[in-house]
């Protein structure tokens, strides 16, 4: 959610919020980005990159919490293994989300030539 409303303020930022929600705000995250990208600097994150590979993971791992499939489980060990595999992959999409957030800021950052350029994240340092 931080990234989506990071996209969403930079693009509102330079593109004018009307702009943004009447034509971009529908779209996925990656398209989202990349468009958004494009319109500000004339360039797009790298979909070979670092940023845009945990981004798509970040994806993934997001749907899965928010739309999760049901399935039926025993107990005992079954659900052991269950409860393991969850918290694994929650502790790896905690890491994605964190490589997201400083591939996509250093990435977006070196799109432009200005100094000063904030990237997608403004000031912050991660």
């Amino acid at each position: 959610m931080y990234i989506e409303g990071a996209v969403y303020n930079f693009g509102s930022l330079y593109l004018g919020d009307n702009y943004v929600q009447r034509n971009l705000d529908k779209l996925a995250l990656l398209p989202k980005i990349s468009v958004i990208m494009r319109l500000v600097t004339g360039k797009e994150i790298d979909p070979g990159g670092q940023a845009y590979e945990h981004l798509k993971k970040l994806v993934r791992y997001r749907n899965s919490l928010v739309h999760p499939k049901s399935t039926p489980l025993a107990g005992g060990e079954a659900l052991k293994k269950f409860q393991e595999k969850m918290s694994r992959e929650y502790s790896e999409a905690i890491k994605s989300a964190k490589y997201a957030i400083e591939y996509l800021d250093r990435e977006t950052r070196m799109l432009n030539d200005d100094e000063y350029f904030p990237g997608m994240f403004g000031d912050h340092s991660f």
